[in-house]
């Protein structure tokens, strides 16, 4: 019988079928010995790691960290929220603390861009997963009353008004279809049949997402229409007599550019109060009268799936448009997907644990 290879000769194999290599100490099956040198380089030679692409804000270890585009990596005209999926870090920190994080109840972050001025309030449930930075330690979010009651793990609310600023419009209004939650990736997502599987469970979560954009090399994302995914849409008429909201004092909590300011009002969803679905001056044909909600949710997904309804609907600067999507199987925090105690995906692993804009 021939002599049992070792391991260390399984391992220095070359082509399928040639025999191991010899190791320096005489270790393996006989054979044509390895040059030293060569083995040598195999040992000790570097390895090829991924270019860092972690945010400055992040600490030592691993999180899930909240950027507001204020650090030197991501500059004031980053997107608002940058997310890093990954596990909870424990002890304490060595760099800077994060000062402000749109998950932290109950104060959004205060937005004012060319196009519309209003708030965006970024909620995390699973208080045990979920860390931010605070003086020198690390502490877990507290929960809110938002999300007691709720299988969300996750909600993602704007309410504010869109400036008459579309070039492309005669009255410079934007329509719904121009409307749009888009997240960013750092680098182009990689094709796999674990990607194409995250795909097929992700158009189960969302079917309005369109996920065909992750593999660009410049600039990959994914985006989907506002009216056709979001979960509670409403509108109303700016009421002068409601109050004025105001701007935080804090600078790290406000994002703003030179275009003059629309006044939102005040910011009204603190707490357990969210907002619920008002179509009565976006769509009020497809108002039921006595009917769920759940089933006005559902026509008006599918009245706005089309394109040419979408355009119909002029966003004027006298309304103020609110928007919530959440959604209970998927956890920005730690990443992962649950669709059932057998599925479940880790996201972070699929795009490669990059941080991703909303």
């Amino acid at each position: 019988m021939p002599p049992r290879r070792s391991g260390t000769g399984r391992f220095l194999r070359g082509a399928r079928g040639a025999p191991p290599c010899r190791t320096p100490d005489g270790d393996g099956d006989a054979g044509p010995a390895a040059p030293q040198g060569a083995l040598r380089r195999f040992r000790n030679r570097p390895r090829r790691l991924r270019p860092e692409r972690r945010c400055e804000c992040e600490r030592a270890g691993r999180t899930a960290t909240v950027c507001v585009g204020n650090c030197a990596y991501h500059p004031s005209a980053a997107p608002p929220a940058v997310v890093r999926w990954s596990s909870p870090p424990s002890g304490p920190l060595t760099e800077p603390a994060l000062t402000w994080s749109p998950s932290l109840p109950p104060q959004p972050c205060y937005v004012n861009s060319d196009h519309f001025t209003g708030y965006v309030c970024l909620r995390l449930a699973k208080p045990d997963t979920t860390h931010v930075a605070v003086g020198e330690n690390r502490v877990a979010i507290p929960d809110t009353d938002y999300f007691k009651s709720k299988s969300r793990m996750f909600s993602l609310h704007f309410t504010g008004r869109f400036k008459a600023t579309n070039p492309s419009h005669p009255h410079g209004y934007w329509t719904a279809d121009d409307l749009e939650y888009v997240v960013q990736f750092e680098g182009p997502v990689k094709n796999s049949r674990y990607v194409a599987v995250f795909a097929k469970v992700v158009k189960m979560v969302a079917p309005a997402l369109d996920i065909q954009h992750m593999h660009l090399s410049e600039r990959p994302y994914a985006a989907a229409k506002v009216f056709t995914s979001c979960n509670a849409l409403s509108a109303h008429i700016f009421d002068q007599s409601r109050g004025s909201g105001s701007i935080p004092k804090d600078p790290k909590k406000v994002r703003c550019t030179g275009s003059p300011a629309l006044d939102p009002g005040q910011w009204e969803f603190g707490g357990a109060k969210e907002l619920e679905e008002n179509l009565d001056i976006l769509a009020p044909s497809l108002i039921v009268e006595e009917e769920p909600k759940k089933k006005l949710v559902l026509r008006r997904r599918k009245h706005f799936a089309a394109a040419e309804n979408r355009k119909k609907v002029e966003l004027r600067p006298d309304m103020v448009i609110g928007a919530d999507l959440f959604n209970p199987n998927f956890n920005p925090a730690s990443g992962l997907l649950e669709m059932n105690s057998r599925l479940k995906l880790n996201a972070g692993n699929i795009i490669n644990n990059q941080p991703i804009r909303w």
